[in-house]
């Protein structure tokens, strides 16, 4: 039975953006939507959901012409939608966010028993059943809160479920849960789209897949008659090249040595970063990939102790990140909405914002907009020129915004939080590649990534965090794909 119809959908803003689109979904279908970053994902499933209207074209939900509506109209017709920047209030616990549109109440007061009870169900259903429900939303990490708005759709009836990269920060085990969940909830009747880079997901967990590229649905075919090759040729429109062959940048002497331990951590020891290395961090959603970068960057929220070595020159580890920069270390962090851009200005305004180009205590107009277009111009980031917004791009042009902002106050030592976290395939390859040639220039790099065939393809070395807990060292010698999980799990191999 057909649930979603669209019937020549086009949406314009300064260009087009969807051109003629039609697609049926199916009841109990989970259906892929792929395709480059800015070929109109985001913008066909905001208007599947009702946050934005589309200029012409016809729709359907469960049988019902939509015409003129609105997010709350489109959710009380049970289209869910856990959007890739999450739409959470951080200062809310999480029993507040998972039930923010229909709190329970009783005589017209929160009743708070009742909220805890159904806060519970639905984070098992998630995998974190030992998560407090009164826990503060801001205190947790991105991928536990990606977790958590996934559980706020299970909370609500619907029909139809969009998940847009919904394991962009997920680790594979916690990513293979969720599938097991999303096949649950597809049996129930429930259409499922599923948008995500991650194209061997796709194949893996979808019915059909759909590909757009510059606005246009190019394919709309069954995953098993495709494979990854495929989709990559339909993303682009031209045939693949092959993947890049790792070349170690690594050198022998030390870029950074941080010892001793730290309250985010029950042990940090000692962690070596070399030249030109390439250190990769794997660890599952909340094991303290992301507190480890911030505690060396200075910005952890607790107070650390230890000592920090970079380029010999020793200190205690740092308390603020002004001073973390000054020592040349750039941290490009997970959240790029939050904590990485200034959403309502310029491209030249972000990529210029920690080091703009001065003269004489001016900032220099022809030099500032040079810098941005440089930086724009080396990592490929798709806009129509400097002045243009943030909210304009698509978010993996956003990451190489952030990306572009730190490059050039040419640091030494590069910590990356999920780089390319909703990247699309193409952008992914030329951001490895960028990375490269830094370490090829002599920079360190420590690289948190929730996919271990990433770290594997890139990283001189990996260390698996577990609880807090360097839990393992692994090089290019003894990569094995079970020993670095059981790390991550139980085993110690440090």
């Amino acid at each position: 039975m057909t649930l979603v119809e669209l019937t020549d959908v086009c949406k314009r803003y300064a260009g087009p953006v969807l051109r003629d689109v039609s697609l049926s979904l199916a009841a109990g279908e989970i259906h892929g939507l792929v395709g480059a970053n800015g070929a109109g994902k985001s913008t066909l499933c905001n208007i599947i959901a009702g946050i934005v209207q589309s200029d012409s074209g016809a729709i359907r939900i469960d049988g019902q012409n939509i015409s003129v509506h609105t997010r709350s109209q489109l959710r009380n017709l049970g289209v869910q939608y856990v959007q890739q920047e999450l739409n959470q209030v951080p200062t809310l616990s999480v029993a507040d966010n998972l039930f923010l549109h229909a709190l329970p109440s009783r005589w017209g007061v929160l009743d708070q028993k009742a909220l805890d009870l159904r806060a519970r169900s639905v984070l098992a259903e998630v995998g974190l059943q030992d998560l407090a429900p009164k826990t503060r939303l801001s205190d947790l990490g991105v991928g536990t809160r990606q977790l958590i708005a996934i559980a706020s759709t299970l909370a609500g009836k619907g029909r139809v479920l969009i998940l847009d990269e919904p394991t962009s920060a997920l680790s594979e085990h916690e990513s293979e849960f969720l599938f097991d969940r999303i096949a649950a909830i597809a049996a129930t009747g429930v259409c499922v789209i599923y948008v995500s880079h991650k194209l061997n997901e796709v194949l893996a967990i979808c019915d059909r897949v759909s590909v757009l590229r510059d606005g246009q649905l190019v394919a709309n075919v069954a995953t098993k008659s495709v494979n990854q090759d495929d989709l990559l040729s339909y993303i682009s429109g031209q045939s693949q090249t092959p993947k890049m062959h790792f070349v170690s940048h690594m050198q022998s002497t030390v870029a950074l040595r941080v010892t001793g331990s730290a309250r985010a951590f029950k042990l940090i020891s000692t962690l070596e970063l070399a030249h030109g290395e390439r250190l990769g961090i794997a660890g599952l959603v909340g094991a303290g990939r992301s507190e480890l970068l911030h505690t060396i960057f200075g910005s952890s929220r607790v107070a650390n102790q230890g000592t920090i070595e970079i380029n010999g020159q020793q200190s205690p580890l740092f308390r603020n990140p002004q001073a973390a920069r000054l020592a040349g270390i750039a941290l490009v962090s997970e959240d790029r909405q939050k904590d990485g851009l200034l959403l309502s200005q310029s491209i030249a305004t972000n990529v210029n914002l920690i080091n703009p180009p001065q003269q004489a205590g001016f900032i220099r107009k022809s030099a500032f907009e040079r810098q941005a277009s440089e930086s724009t111009s080396n990592l490929e980031i798709k806009c129509r020129g400097m002045q243009q917004t943030m909210t304009e791009l698509s978010g993996g042009n956003q990451q190489k915004v952030v990306l572009a902002k730190w490059l050039v106050t040419e640091p030494s030592i590069l910590l990356l939080d999920e780089p390319t976290r909703g990247v699309d395939a193409a952008a992914r390859q030329r951001i490895h590649k960028a990375i490269a040639n830094l370490a090829k220039q002599g920079l360190g790099v420590i690289w948190v990534s929730s996919e271990l065939d990433e770290l594997r393809d890139n990283c001189d070395r990996i260390l698996t965090v577990r609880d807090g807990q360097i839990s393992g060292t692994f090089d290019r010698s003894n990569w094995d794909q079970d020993r670095i999980t059981r790390a991550m799990f139980t085993e110690t191999t440090a």
